[in-house]
């Protein structure tokens, strides 16, 4: 339901680039976590600005429910746009047309017709696309999640070491500039929010005089019920936007370099199934290959997690925290990381999760848990009461109170 407002309660416009959902992308699910937070504690107005003409899915019934109003504002910058992906059904959400000149004027009379008296914008994509004029509003807060600049830095950093181009002049110029924007949008804000401890501290380093605070990533939290006899005993699994390059690249490392290794030692019975949206066409040559299973976007993943004994994420690229070791960790899924898919979560090596980069040490803590049932239950425990302790909506409200002055917490 949504709050009933009172004089009390500050009313905030969220303003976000994309649609948030619980059920969508690693990016959608953390933007529906904080405005669950919002909502837990002022009145929010949600409005998506972007370029399509349609909002892409999954529809998450508690954004309209939680939140006063919702509207989606399309800027008319071009007349052409790109369909949204088969396996995201379009959101039904108020529509508002207008010039990208007009953006600014837009939100102002939104600002003014609901008597919104803070901002908070999601991400830097949807600063640049928003053109508001900040200064209106005495509460000026951004959550960044990562910084783009070090995303990008990885990304480019990944494509080089897989043989693509390597960066010329213009990409690396684009990078600058993103640095140089990224430190002098942070200055414009009240808060500034981002997903972890390390991004802080690379924050800290791009901006010295902006604070950067954390907001963790969070999922939901679940009893742990480990039922071993109904879980596959050799059924591996990966879940992850495929569209993203290091999640592209995560599954191809695992199929080509570490699969084999594995397979070597427990014979063709070890399965691997690959969960996530938009898979490009350079992926869909793995399913012709037995043993290996593309199964596209699954709304509910409690039964995949459920009949899973390995979650791996195998990202050799990437920056804030994943969503992925925090959902296996819900569920009851031990774990496998690289150094880079666990950075930014406070979680430790043969307690919550096994770690390895290399394949033939990645292939080796797979086996181990494949064949160590009391090792993985061991996981198992440590994770998930980490999960409920760390990484819960609860937990994520903690901080935001924090922040704000309102109650002391350890984020």
């Amino acid at each position: 339901m949504v709050p009933e407002h009172t004089s009390a309660r500050r009313r905030t416009l969220f303003l976000s680039y994309l649609y948030p959902s619980s059920h969508g992308s690693g990016t959608q699910i953390r933007a529906a976590s904080l405005v669950r937070m919002l909502a837990a504690r002022e009145d929010v107005f949600l409005v998506v600005i972007n370029r399509e003409a349609s909002l892409a899915g999954p529809e998450d019934s508690a954004m309209k429910e939680m939140c006063q109003d919702t509207l989606h504002v399309r800027t008319m910058l071009d007349s052409t746009t790109q369909p949204p992906s088969r396996e995201r059904e379009p959101v039904r959400m108020p529509i508002m047309e207008c010039e990208a000149s007009q953006v600014s004027k837009t939100l102002h009379a939104y600002v003014a017709k609901h008597q919104i008296d803070g901002i908070f914008i999601f991400r830097i994509e949807t600063y640049f696309l928003a053109q508001l004029t900040l200064e209106q509003l005495p509460r000026r807060f951004m959550d960044l999640d990562e910084l783009t600049f070090r995303r990008s830095e990885r990304i480019e950093d990944l494509k080089d070491m897989n043989g693509h181009r390597g960066r010329d002049m213009v990409r690396r110029r684009a990078i600058a500039v993103t640095r140089l924007l990224e430190a002098k949008v942070v200055s414009r804000f009240e808060k500034v929010f981002v997903s972890s401890k390390v991004e802080a501290a690379h924050g800290r380093e791009l901006a010295p005089d902006t604070i950067f605070h954390v907001l963790p990533n969070v999922v939901p939290s679940r009893a742990l019920a480990w039922n071993l006899s109904a879980r596959k005993s050799q059924e591996i699994l990966f879940v992850g936007t495929l569209s993203y390059y290091p999640n592209e690249d995560a599954v191809r490392f695992f199929c080509c370099e570490i699969l084999p290794i594995i397979r070597q030692r427990l014979g063709d019975a070890v399965w691997l199934r690959v969960i996530g949206f938009d898979c490009p066409p350079e992926l869909r040559s793995f399913a012709s290959e037995g043993g290996i299973e593309l199964l596209g976007y699954q709304r509910d993943l409690a039964v995949a997690y459920g009949s899973a004994s390995l979650v791996v994420v195998p990202l050799r690229a990437g920056t804030g925290t994943r969503l992925k070791i925090l959902e296996a960790f819900a569920h009851g899924c031990p774990v496998v990381s690289t150094t880079i898919g666990a950075e930014g979560l406070n979680i430790v090596p043969d307690v919550h999760f096994l770690l390895a980069d290399d394949p033939e040490a990645f292939a080796n803590a797979c086996v181990r848990i494949l064949t160590n049932p009391a090792l993985a239950m061991e996981l198992v425990r440590e994770a998930n009461e980490l999960q409920r302790r760390s990484y819960s909506l609860e937990n994520l409200i903690r901080c935001y109170d924090e922040v704000l002055g309102h109650t002391s917490a350890e984020c």
